[in-house]
């Protein structure tokens, strides 16, 4: 008998188990893990054909939105690893949002300073990907 795929079952169980213990979650662990499989295709699609401006603008806009507020932690480390570029390409790219004054970096936290030019700066993916993500959720 094979113990392949057993490991991400043990993942799955320890997560639904934890987002049941958090007071107040209400959270399925399939139901997190159908909507990270229903967006990895349209996220992958994006990062082939965009632009790596408005690919960063996408990224801080979901994020903004799953965390519920235009200011978080986010470093340029990390964010080129999301993206799959270089770091100097993050740098870039922040640095063309931040001079267009739609974001401010430092130090390891972004501000999201003008949701709506960010929002035209963005590809069509981050309304596509938005709405895909709120049928999921629904």
């Amino acid at each position: 008998m094979s113990d392949r795929g057993r490991g991400l079952q043990g993942v799955r169980e320890g997560f639904r188990v934890a987002c049941r213990d958090v007071a107040g979650a209400h959270v399925d662990a399939t139901q997190v893990f159908a909507v990270r499989d229903g967006l990895d295709r349209p996220v992958a699609g994006c990062n082939s054909i965009h632009l790596i401006e408005q690919r960063c603008a996408r990224w801080l806009l979901l994020s903004a939105d799953a965390v519920r507020t235009e200011n978080f932690g986010l470093t340029q480390e990390f964010f080129a690893q999301m993206l799959a570029v270089r770091r100097s390409g993050v740098t870039t790219a922040m640095g063309g949002l931040e001079r267009k004054n739609l974001v401010t970096g430092r130090y390891g936290t972004i501000t999201i300073v003008d949701r709506e030019g960010l929002t035209k700066v963005t590809c069509e993916c981050y309304q596509a990907v938005k709405a895909r993500r709120n049928e999921l959720l629904a």
